[in-house]
C-alpha cells in the first residue's frame, strides 16, 4: 500500500515537472535568457572581429542578464532554465547574423523587475 502511494507521488512529480518544462517561461525570464545569449553572441562577433577587450565587456553583460534568468524563471528550477539554454543560443545565433531581434530593448533591465 505505501509502496504504490510513493510510487504515484513519484509519477504525479514526474508528470508536474514535464509539463512545467514544457511551457513557456515568463516573459521576464524568457527576455533575460535571450539576451543574455545574444550578448554572449555578440561578443563572439566582436571577438572575432578583433576587439577582444570589447569582447569581455560585452561577454559580462551577457553573463549577468543570463545569471538574472534563474530569478526571474519562478517555478523552474535551474536544471530546467539550462535544459531550455540550446534553443536560445541557436536564435540568438542567427538574430545577431541577421540583425534583427526578438526584444529591442535588450540594453535595458527596467522591466525586468
Amino acid at each position: 500500500m505505501i509502496r504504490t502511494l510513493l510510487l504515484a507521488g513519484g509519477l504525479a512529480a514526474v508528470v508536474t515537472s514535464t509539463a512545467i518544462a514544457g511551457g513557456d517561461l515568463p516573459k521576464r525570464a524568457d527576455k533575460a535568457l535571450y539576451c543574455g545569449h545574444v550578448y554572449l553572441e555578440a561578443a563572439r562577433a566582436i571577438s572575432a572581429g578583433g576587439d577582444p577587450a570589447a569582447a569581455r565587456v560585452i561577454r559580462a553583460y551577457g553573463k549577468e542578464w543570463l545569471s538574472y534568468s534563474y530569478g526571474l524563471a519562478v517555478g523552474y528550477s535551474r536544471r530546467e532554465v539550462n535544459a531550455l539554454k540550446p534553443a536560445y543560443e541557436k536564435q540568438a545565433k542567427a538574430d545577431v547574423a541577421a540583425k534583427r531581434y526578438r526584444y529591442k530593448d535588450c540594453g535595458s533591465k527596467s522591466n525586468l523587475n
